[in-house]
């Protein structure tokens, strides 16, 4: 349990804390984290996830710049104090075009982009914590990656799933390979 005098927003507090957690842990279990490294998930609140759809055809180098240059006037910072990524799927709001069911409307394309200085926290944490962070993903694809390591489901069927934390409730429905609606809300839980 997370000490509740911890301010979570202190990289290096949570840092010591997380590394005195592993050393436990390993001491406890009898085995070494000393090499292994480590994936941490970005929470929704701080990221900002947005379905796109680029025009059919589109050449796979050409998706970057597209989606860079569509994303940027959405972004709640600065573009250039931002890490940008994307993966190509399908998602609720990709519908056929008028020519009929094999001419596809565009190329379904899920943004995630982080602010630079939320980047640098987990790096900070991370290094307080004496570990190395290998990735920094996002909490819904770290959610839907535990629905699929739980539950067996075909490519139409559509789940939820709901992760609730101390201070954020983050709701995710799941279509078939793909994360078809995220949204969180910071939510007040009272103890106990």
């Amino acid at each position: 349990p997370t000490p509740s005098d911890l301010d979570l927003d202190d990289a290096e507090a949570t840092g010591k804390f997380l590394g005195l957690t592993l050393k436990d842990f390993s001491r406890n279990a009898r085995t070494s984290l000393n090499r292994c490294g480590v994936l941490m998930s970005v929470p929704r609140q701080k990221a900002v996830l947005k379905p796109l759809t680029l025009p059919p055809g589109t050449h796979q180098d050409e998706m970057a710049s597209m989606v860079r240059f569509q994303v940027e006037k959405d972004l709640p910072f600065s573009p250039e104090e931002s890490v940008i990524d994307y993966t190509v799927t399908s998602h609720l709001d990709l519908t056929e075009s008028a020519g009929g069911p094999d001419q596809t409307a565009g190329v379904g394309v899920l943004v995630g982009a982080v602010a630079t200085e939320v980047v640098e926290h987990y790096r900070k944490i991370a290094e307080a914590a004496g570990i190395k962070l290998r990735r920094l993903g996002l909490r819904p694809y770290a959610n839907m990656k535990c629905v699929d390591a739980c539950v067996r489901r075909n490519e139409n069927e559509t789940v939820m799933a709901v992760h609730i934390t101390s201070d954020e409730t983050e709701i995710n429905i799941l279509k078939g390979n793909s994360l078809a609606f995220c949204r969180s809300a910071v939510v007040d839980v009272p103890p106990g």
